[in-house]
């Protein structure tokens, strides 16, 4: 009998033991640190994934919510349960109407909010002190895996303060440069760099390819990995810079040294000359949308004097969804892909890209 009775103390002993360790780890995941995530279209779903996933990784639960279709009501209440409130942003006229929404619901949140592309607003970028702003900017904004990995670690350490990993540095990533998916840094700041590193035989066709930076820092460059490949695979010599609505800001990524006393490329003799420079570009396909003034791009185009295609990537789905959809570009976007560059000067619109199911990033059209 009293061996049962020890037996059965132990047991209990055990299951509240249990039950305390249990309780313990409940109240821990409680205290996790949690993120909203707050976006609007034109803003990417892959982005959202890919952030969810990285922060997961580090001990952070981060929800994701698109505002379309939801009240300014529900989405203020969800704000108030998170200890951090990040709003996503893709050019500032999308990123100013949303966050207007939303300017009484964060006065009121008890955490921490950074405001995107207004850090630097203090009532807006709530709980912050302007360094962390900016150094929370830093990484967001210049982007990809490596920086949001980063950052989850700078929230962890000196946000949430709930580790004591120091953070490794952002990776800022030049206004204008060259991107190519083997070069280790990503992006080259000129042409002579990239050719240095490239070292292309004489007399090569070169492609260029513009694109928006925003797709490095959404780490959605796999259609472009696969056009720069294919490019490669034909023999030619790829230039994919960011980005084409930046025109003679660009100059320096696509203008070259006179080819006949230079050791890479060919001899050019269409477009005009910058500072006795002249465009190392033959062709040039362009994913960027027009998103600057019609006037200036179509000065550029003159002066480019080149062929320029606009491609377009449908976002309305997979491969599937695209032959079913007698629309392709939906009307939203025709001004921005379309209609606008025509006027400057970009021919042959197709849509090239698609979504892949699995995780709704880009993917070359089969």
């Amino acid at each position: 009998m009293n061996l049962l009775r020890a037996h059965s103390s132990c047991c209990l002993l055990l299951l509240f033991t249990c039950l305390y360790y249990n309780g313990q780890a409940i109240a821990a995941d409680s205290k996790q640190p949690s993120i909203l995530w707050i976006a609007n279209s034109p803003s990417e779903p892959a982005k959202a994934n890919l952030l969810q996933k990285l922060a997961r990784e580090r001990g952070i639960a981060l929800k994701p919510l698109f505002i379309k279709g939801q009240g300014q009501q529900s989405v203020a209440a969800e704000m108030q349960k998170h200890k951090l409130v990040m709003f996503d942003y893709v050019y500032k006229g999308q990123f100013v109407q949303m966050v207007n929404q939303y300017r009484g619901a964060i006065m009121r949140h008890k955490g921490k909010v950074f405001s995107g592309l207004w850090y630097k607003q203090r009532p807006l970028s709530k709980g912050l002190s302007p360094q962390q702003a900016q150094t929370m900017f830093d990484y967001y904004d210049n982007g990809g895996q490596e920086n949001f990995k980063r950052l989850f670690d700078y929230l962890n350490n000196e946000i949430f303060k709930v580790s004591d990993k120091v953070a490794q540095a952002p990776i800022i990533f030049p206004e204008n440069g060259i991107y190519h998916p083997d070069y280790p840094q990503m992006v080259f700041t000129n042409l002579e760099d990239y050719l240095a590193w490239k070292k292309p035989t004489e007399d090569i066709p070169v492609i260029g390819v513009g694109f928006h930076q925003l797709r490095i820092a959404d780490d959605m460059t796999e259609h472009l990995d696969d056009l720069i490949r294919r490019i490669e695979k034909a023999g030619a010599l790829p230039v994919a810079f960011y980005d084409p609505n930046d025109a003679e800001k660009n100059d320096a990524l696509i203008y070259h040294s006179d080819h006949n006393d230079h050791q890479h490329g060919h001899d050019h003799s269409h477009g005009e000359k910058v500072e006795d420079k002249e465009l190392f570009l033959d062709v040039m396909i362009n994913f960027a949308g027009m998103y600057t003034s019609v006037d200036v791009q179509k000065k550029w185009m003159t002066k480019l004097g080149i062929p320029v295609m606009q491609a377009m990537l449908y976002r309305s789905g997979d491969y599937q969804d695209y032959l079913k959809d007698d629309q392709g570009m939906s009307f939203v976007f025709s001004p921005t892909f379309i209609d606008l560059p025509e006027i400057a000067g970009r021919i042959t619109p197709n849509i090239v890209g698609v979504k892949r199911i699995i995780d709704e990033k880009y993917v070359a059209v089969p």
